[in-house]
């Protein structure tokens, strides 16, 4: 799984470096907040841990270092309710999991209407298991997430955003979002 993010991060390089930089580059943002949806799978490597994770949001926020290089945050959610077995344990009543991934990085991107990135965030992740009964779980691992995208600008303040991330915490997972960003000032 690792070589496949890899793969991820240099294909998105070679799309970054490749693309030209066209007219928007002069009406660059100064920041960014984002919020959207996302669709997550994860597991432990073998096919048949592999869990899909449909119901996630996120939200971000960013400030530009220059006309390619952002410093970028966010905070991820995904929620799940599953009366099946869980980790081994039998449940006619809906057990109900949270993960939250709080994270920070750098996106380097090429200023146009179109603009490619990669980014490369890392933090902490938050997972939560509560039992109809009252019992529960939680605990906080270190996250690394590296990824890509493409923004495409509706407006001067307005923005499409595409993305697709690796993290990788104790297992592999995968990340496709979806959301609208909102462009704050200008450089």
């Amino acid at each position: 799984m690792v070589r496949v993010a890899a793969l991820v991060e240099a294909a998105s390089v070679v799309i970054v470096l490749g693309s030209p930089g066209g007219a928007g580059a002069q009406n660059t943002a100064a920041g960014e907040i984002a919020g959207g949806y996302q669709f997550t799978t994860g597991g432990s490597g073998g096919d048949s841990d592999v869990e899909f994770r449909p119901a996630g949001w996120f939200v971000s926020g960013g400030g530009r270092l220059t006309d390619s290089v952002s410093l970028i945050g966010e905070v991820t959610g995904t929620h799940v309710s599953d009366s099946a077995t869980l980790y081994g344990l039998a449940s006619s009543d809906d057990v109900n999991l949270g993960w939250y991934t709080f994270v920070g990085g750098l996106r380097i991107s090429v200023p146009g209407t179109v603009r490619p990135f990669v980014q490369f965030q890392a933090g902490a992740r938050r997972t939560t298991i509560a039992f109809p009964d009252g019992y529960g779980s939680a605990g906080t691992d270190f996250v690394m997430q590296p990824g890509g995208g493409i923004d495409l600008r509706l407006t001067n303040t307005i923005v499409a955003r595409v993305m697709f991330d690796y993290r990788g915490v104790r297992y592999h997972e995968f990340r496709v979002a979806a959301g609208v960003v909102i462009a704050l000032g200008s450089r």
